[in-house]
């Protein structure tokens, strides 16, 4: 492999990534099926139900 070989180019280290991605998908993915987006990520807002930050349960 000579340095003027074509094929030994250099290429970016990721794919370009669109200006707008929908919700859920990653760009990075190849694009194909994919579960529910819920079923592997977290809320978008915490729920108040089970957020993890610790809060007095009484006032005072």
């Amino acid at each position: 492999m000579s340095p003027s070989d074509p094929s030994d180019s250099p290429k970016p280290a990721e794919p370009p990534v669109p200006d707008r991605v929908p919700p859920g998908v990653d760009p990075h993915k190849p694009a194909g099926p994919s579960p529910p987006p819920h079923e592997h990520e977290p809320p978008l807002e915490p729920d108040p139900y089970t957020r993890t930050e610790v809060r007095p349960e009484r006032g005072g």
